[in-house]
């Protein structure tokens, strides 16, 4: 891997923590610990989480806000029958409790009712 500019520095600065971690003196040590140790599958995957960056663009631009609205969410919300409402900032804890008290959307009211 051939890194140009300021990416030699970025990337030995997002690893430094990882080797004083495993009592690493130097990065040609951490190499080899990632090609030969017994733990070097699982440091690699932190070593990715450590260099990467994550980013995401879903969702900051208007037009995708509109289009979620318009083709989307109205396919979700037909499928979820009358009354039920889908609700994405809902985290994993509160879908497995089903709470009641907490909605995105009012339920809509019951036929007959007021």
């Amino acid at each position: 891997m051939l890194l140009g500019g300021d990416a030699g520095f970025l990337l030995e600065r997002r690893l430094a923590s990882r080797l004083d971690h495993l009592s690493l003196g130097s990065y040609l040590e951490y190499y080899h610990y990632l090609s030969y140790d017994l733990g070097g599958s699982a440091e690699l995957l932190e070593c990715i989480e450590r260099v990467t960056t994550h980013e995401t663009y879903l969702f900051r631009e208007q037009f995708q806000l509109d289009a979620f609205q318009r083709e989307i969410l109205p396919v979700l919300l037909g499928r979820r029958g009358p009354g039920r409402r889908w609700c994405g900032a809902r985290g994993a804890r509160q879908a497995k409790r089903r709470t009641r008290s907490r909605r995105c959307w009012p339920r809509t009211p019951a036929r007959g009712r007021g």
